[in-house]
């Protein structure tokens, strides 16, 4: 795990926390380990779902762009249709992410306005593409979670049923690694054990409330770990 100093966070103001990473790292759960311990949790691909809505402004535009091909027997958006278009297509990948990006981060926006600090005195966003839309000074920290090529090729062929080579595509057009590791103030490494992931969270969390000198319940929740 590694860290850097984070800036000063009025007390006024809640503690804003990016858990990011790439596909099949173990972002969210790095982030439903911090809902254990108390936190607030907002996660983008929740808010990414609800942006592409039959009532949202982002739905009609994605059809007009992509065609009525990417829509379920239902009409809503089939979402895993779009990822196999954007894994081939960058130009798709631009598209759809001019599309949808500004509604997410709007909707974000406002989830983060409607926090009470002294309720939520930190919040964590599970945010995937972090770096890669320019979201990360929109946080007082940032976590990132790492795993192996091979351990998320694994996860993702498993979680998502796709071929490797799919899962390989999906992970080539992100944000490698290494390039993310400098811009983040926590590396958690989720290679193991869920317990040891875990672990590393409980520590980080009570590193934040002592740099941070926020009050919290939630270190006295008997899920925290020694």
């Amino acid at each position: 795990m590694q860290d850097k100093n984070e800036t000063a966070v009025p007390e006024s103001k809640s503690i804003k926390i990016a858990v990011t990473g790439t596909a099949a790292s173990g972002k969210s759960l790095v982030s439903e380990r911090f809902r254990q311990l108390g936190l607030k949790v907002i996660s983008l691909d929740t808010l990414a779902r609800k942006a592409v809505e039959p009532d949202q402004a982002a739905y009609s535009e994605i059809i007009a762009r992509f065609g009525k091909g990417v829509l379920k027997s239902d009409g809503r958006i089939d979402r895993k249709q779009l990822r196999k278009r954007i894994i081939s297509d960058q130009k798709a990948k631009r598209d759809l992410e001019a599309l949808v990006h500004p509604e997410i981060k709007k909707m974000m926006l406002s989830e983060l306005k409607k926090s009470d600090p002294i309720q939520a005195p930190f919040i964590v966003i599970e945010v995937p593409l972090l770096f890669e839309v320019g979201l990360e000074n929109e946080f007082d920290v940032v976590i990132l979670v790492m795993a192996d090529r091979k351990t998320q090729i694994n996860r993702l062929v498993h979680r998502d049923s796709i071929s490797s080579a799919n899962a390989k595509s999906l992970l080539d057009i992100q944000m490698p690694d290494k390039q993310k590791v400098k811009r983040s103030d926590y590396v958690l490494i989720n290679n193991g054990a869920r317990v040891e992931i875990r672990q590393a969270v409980d520590r980080t969390f009570q590193k934040l409330v002592q740099k941070y000198g926020k009050k919290s319940k939630s270190l006295d929740n008997p899920y925290i770990l020694s």
